[in-house]
């Protein structure tokens, strides 16, 4: 069973009603009514009605439901129009395509339902069309938000009152009408309002408000139904209405219904919509009157009296039924039975991909672990590969100084000093390399070397050369013959020294100082020849002149390296 809140909501208060529903039954559970400062239900109200009605229910033990809502008549447009017979899933469009037509209103300004009722004799299609304004609707459903509730329907209160009479006919509170087609008023009046709606047949074909001033008294009352009795008379070419449905929980002489009875041509039956339920002994009997929106709701929904109209869930268009809806099925059948079919295929094939992708795996892991295993080996041959590559061999540097040297007769090394540099820094080494991809974009691919052209960027070494020479010339044209070699020593740079006394000539000569970097390089780029003229045979020993003893000599810069010598 489906159980729903059932809530009416006009400007004298609010009426609730909680029960569950089935087929043809309808068990009423609680009851409540509001009228303490009530408020009609507008946009600008509709928060502050959410939240007291939440406060009700939650004093009451209402527990939430899907919620049902009433709607008075005077806050809708209904009209019953005619339309050209149409397809069953084109009904829904067409009839609001005629109601446009008739209806003063815009359709985009607010929600339109309809229900069928059937043909005329010349075979068109009639219809009662509902109109309500977005404001209007738009209100229920924030009310239901404040509520923390869901809305399930709006249905207009005519259609509720009439499914109320009918279980009250279903109960046997009320006697049926002669005939199952005999046309029948249901009338509930309220404080200062009422609503008087015809049903025929278990359709609703007539309803209008009745206004406060018809309330007031008891002749402005029946002045009112006897004009609602003669328009209906009128429109339904002479169909007269058998008994009129008097909601009420006051009887004899204190209600409407015994009053009304003796001043109307048909016979007038009042019921209570609370009879029979543990849920009415809360209300008082002057205000059940006002329940038979709510209860009518929860009937409509046990399919009890005229079907509702629901503007939560107008009717829609819907899709033609395919004639060939049984061979669709069938062939949807043997498509599923061949996707089963390959989806088993596929799941045999996975199953083995999965097997060889597990098998992979442990390949894989086994593999990891052994590169793992390496990579202490891998570094310390890296450590290995960037000494060699940072080593340079002294014995060939100094040997191609040799054939740069431009004299060696007029210009004497004194000192040859070389230093390694300190390897590159990570800071440094990530300069060189540049930088990083962008993101998306695939790394840089580096070019194949050979081991015979791949050196180490950047210097590996330096060297300071200090000579000695009266011809300020020839230290220069080293200097030149070095920064020549551009691919091995960068940074060529002399300064000028001291100028010392000279040797037995006592010519004093000039100091220089060369400094350069060295690049590392291959073996086979140290290609230089050195090419030296044979010096004349040595004199016999009685020829040669006399040496001076070195002890006796002062320190000579053109004499040899008295002061220094090669520091690789």
């Amino acid at each position: 069973m489906a159980r729903y809140l059932a809530i009416d909501a006009d400007a004298h208060g609010l009426t609730v009603a909680s029960g569950t529903v089935r087929s043809g039954v309808v068990h009423l559970e609680q009851t409540l009514s509001w009228t303490e400062n009530p408020q009609p239900l507008s946009p600008s109200t509709a928060g502050p009605l959410g939240r007291k009605l939440a406060e009700l229910l939650k004093t009451a033990g209402i527990a939430p439901a899907p919620v049902l809502f009433a709607i008075g008549r005077d806050r809708i447009i209904l009209k019953e129009i005619k339309h050209p017979p149409s397809p069953p899933q084109d009904e829904p469009a067409v009839v609001r395509f005629q109601a446009i037509k008739e209806l003063t209103e815009s359709p985009d300004d607010g929600v339109l339902d309809y229900l069928p009722l059937g043909s005329d004799a010349a075979g068109e299609r009639r219809a009662s069309v509902a109109f309500l304004h977005n404001d209007q609707f738009k209100s229920f459903r924030a009310m239901c938000d404040a509520a923390n509730l869901k809305l399930a329907g709006v249905t207009p209160r005519p259609f509720a009152a009439a499914s109320a009479a009918a279980r009250a006919v279903t109960t046997g509170a009320v006697p049926a009408p002669d005939s199952a087609d005999a046309a029948t008023a249901v009338v509930t009046l309220g404080e200062s309002a009422g609503e008087f709606t015809v049903v025929k047949a278990g359709l609703v074909r007539f309803s209008r408000p009745i206004s406060a001033m018809a309330t007031a008294n008891e002749a402005t009352l029946v002045a009112e139904l006897r004009k609602n009795l003669n328009v209906y008379s009128a429109q339904a070419a002479g169909d007269a209405i058998q008994a009129i449905y008097l909601a009420e929980g006051e009887t004899g002489s204190g209600g409407w219904s015994g009053r009304l009875g003796a001043s109307l041509p048909v016979p007038v039956h009042a019921f209570d919509p609370l009879a029979g339920s543990p849920a009415a002994e809360r209300i008082p009997p002057r205000i059940r009157s006002r329940f038979a929106g709510v209860v009518g709701l929860l009937a409509g929904k046990a399919k009890i009296g005229p079907a509702p109209m629901n503007f939560a869930q107008p009717r829609q268009p819907r899709a033609a039924v395919n004639p060939n809806r049984n061979r669709l099925a069938v062939a949807a059948l043997l498509g599923i039975v061949l996707l089963a079919a390959l989806g088993f295929g596929g799941y045999v094939l996975v199953r083995d991909a999965e097997a060889r992708t597990t098998a992979l795996r442990a390949e894989v892991a086994r593999l990891d672990d052994g590169i793992k295993n390496l990579e202490p080996d891998v570094k310390r041959l890296a450590a290995a590969e960037e000494y060699d590559r940072r080593n340079v061999p002294w014995l060939d540097e100094i040997y191609d100084l040799s054939v740069h040297f431009p004299d060696i007769n007029k210009m004497k090394v004194v000192a040859y000093v070389g230093d390694a540099l300190p390897p590159p820094t990570n800071k440094q080494k990530a300069v060189a390399q540049g930088p990083p991809p962008a993101p998306g974009q695939p790394a840089a691919v580096a070019t194949p070397v050979t081991p015979a052209v791949k050196a180490v960027p950047g210097p590996v070494a330096k060297i300071r050369l200090t000579v000695v020479s009266e011809n300020p010339t020839l230290p220069q044209e080293l200097v030149q013959a070095l920064a020549r070699e551009s691919r091995f020593y960068s940074g060529v740079r002399m300064t000028t020294g001291a100028l010392l006394p000279g040797g037995t000539s006592r010519t004093p000569v000039q100091q220089f100082f060369i400094d350069a970097n060295v690049v590392r390089r291959a073996p086979v780029d140290y290609a230089a020849l050195l090419r030296v003229t044979l010096p004349k045979p040595v004199a016999a020993a009685a020829e040669r002149p006399a040496v001076p003893d070195p002890d006796d000599l002062p320190g000579d810069p053109l004499g040899g390296l008295p002061d220094g010598g090669a520091n690789p």
